[in-house]
């Protein structure tokens, strides 16, 4: 039993902590709006090539104060340069996921190829992360406000290229990258691993996949899955108070819901499909193979949503050896490789993305 509950634990991190990244824990957070969680160590700043210019920022997001930091290429200085805004998973720090043994600076890594390659590239943490500040009552639309928050900033930055802005989103922060380039016109969205269905079906499978990763006894199983469809049920029919749902508060794939029950009703009804036919610009809709998190079919669902919206210029590829983690995975996708932080972003990737951009700023 020990040996079970050890590896029960180990495993409900792997599975919610660096899957949902505390998905809904946006109202952990003082009425004071400061975040209450302890950000993750920066790498942003310290160690950075020679060819990055660093920069510390804030800007305005849906109320509240945002604290990223943009990077510039050195070599381009005086002249109007590409930029691209990269939004992280939900609950991510702008370096990179969380995982049990470490921390996969997928963001950082990419945001050095990518001002390598002539881009300025902005991230930020989002509400309730980091530095940035909180508010009460955020959905995913107040999240895609904050932003066009970052767009409008770039536009206003003299060195920067107001034509030529695209948008970078990741898990979630895909949901949220397709919602600004509908409300403001933008030169491309890059969406990874995004979700192509409601999160009330993502987190049914999620739940499956617990309870044989676990491999919990067959009546446990049966139970706790009835557990999740009363809890998405309630939640999806509004105004849930936490004291309504029996949630153990250990259970870290449900209990963050509570933290935010108008997140959660948002998050989990909110269709992803819904934005893609509104998006103004290129898409290129990427997922991988190895991803354990979001099936790489769901692609299958937003090249059909483009093409009924009838947009003209989109691409989805599926990259065979790529995980939610943007990184490389040559064996068999698990817990193992998922905490194998030192693994390297996925070349095929880089050179999809490289290809991609190139097009787009002649």
């Amino acid at each position: 039993m020990e040996k079970y509950l050890m590896k029960k634990n180990i495993l409900t991190f792997c599975l919610t902590g660096s899957l949902i990244i505390s998905t809904l824990s946006v109202g952990a957070q003082t009425p004071s709006g400061k975040p209450t969680q302890e950000a993750p160590k920066s790498h942003s700043l310290t160690s950075l090539p020679d060819f990055i210019q660093p920069e510390p920022i804030q800007f305005k997001g849906e109320g509240v104060s945002l604290s990223g930091t943009l990077f510039l290429p050195k070599n381009k200085v005086g002249q109007k340069i590409p930029a691209i805004v990269m939004i992280s998973d939900f609950y991510s720090h702008q370096d990179g996921i969380k995982v049990y043994k470490g921390q996969h600076n997928s963001y950082l890594d990419l945001a050095k190829h990518f001002v390598q390659r002539g881009f300025a590239v902005l991230r930020y943490d989002r509400r309730c992360t980091g530095e940035s500040e909180c508010a009460l009552n955020a959905t995913l639309a107040v999240a895609a406000d904050d932003g066009l928050g970052a767009v409008s900033y770039l536009t206003e930055r003299k060195e920067i290229d107001a034509t030529k802005i695209f948008v970078f989103g990741h898990g979630d922060g895909s949901f949220i990258a397709t919602g600004i380039a509908g409300h403001k016109p933008v030169a491309g969205v890059i969406t990874t691993v995004a979700p192509g269905r409601t999160a009330s079906k993502l987190l049914r499978e999620w739940a499956r996949q617990r309870v044989a990763d676990l491999k919990m006894p067959e009546a446990e199983a049966a139970k706790y899955v009835e557990t999740v469809d009363a809890a998405i049920l309630r939640l999806a029919a509004g105004g849930a108070k936490p004291e309504e749902l029996n949630i153990d508060p250990k259970d870290d794939l449900l209990f963050p819901l509570l933290k935010s029950t108008d997140y959660a009703y948002s998050w989990l009804l909110d269709d992803p499909l819904a934005l893609y036919p509104l998006v103004r610009g290129s898409v290129l809709v990427i997922h991988g193979g190895k991803d354990r998190r979001v099936n790489p079919r769901d692609g299958n669902f937003i090249r059909d949503s483009l093409k009924t919206g009838e947009h003209k210029d989109y691409q989805t590829v599926v990259l065979p050896d790529m995980d939610y983690f943007l990184k490389e995975n040559k064996g068999t996708p698990g817990f193992e490789s998922d905490n194998d932080v030192s693994r390297p972003l996925d070349p095929a990737l880089l050179k999809l993305i490289d290809e991609w951009l190139a097009k787009r700023i002649r």
